[in-house]
């Protein structure tokens, strides 16, 4: 059940970031200057997977560091330690797709803070 509340509250967020990415402008550019600062890699893998503190966070990293590119798919994983993972798959301006992988172990922590979980 615990599970199922974080994967409601994270499909929700997907769907709010969503929206507010295609208002935003310029801005995006300045908030993504945390996300380098906490990342861990370049997204490629697990081993390498960007963490990040929202949801939103991904699709801003996105946006600023692959523009042109279209998020085709997102899925949400664990590895065998139970960490979890957002995978989302991208086409690219040049009609390639690539997974980005983003540890998303603080939007977890997040929710079951604020709800108590």
């Amino acid at each position: 059940m615990k599970k199922f509340i974080i994967l409601a509250m994270l499909i929700l967020s997907i769907n709010i970031s969503a929206k507010s990415n295609s208002k935003t402008g310029n801005s995006i550019k300045e908030n993504t200057k945390n996300i380098t600062k906490t990342q861990s890699g370049n997204g490629s893998s697990f081993e390498t997977a960007i963490k990040v503190k929202t949801v939103d966070e991904e699709y801003k990293y996105l946006s600023v560091n692959y523009p042109g590119s279209t998020v085709l798919g997102q899925a949400l994983v664990y590895d065998d330690k139970g960490t979890p993972y957002d995978i989302l798959t991208v086409q690219m301006p040049d009609g390639k797709t690539a997974k980005f992988y983003f540890d998303v172990t603080e939007v977890f922590k997040m929710y079951e803070e604020m709800f108590g979980l």
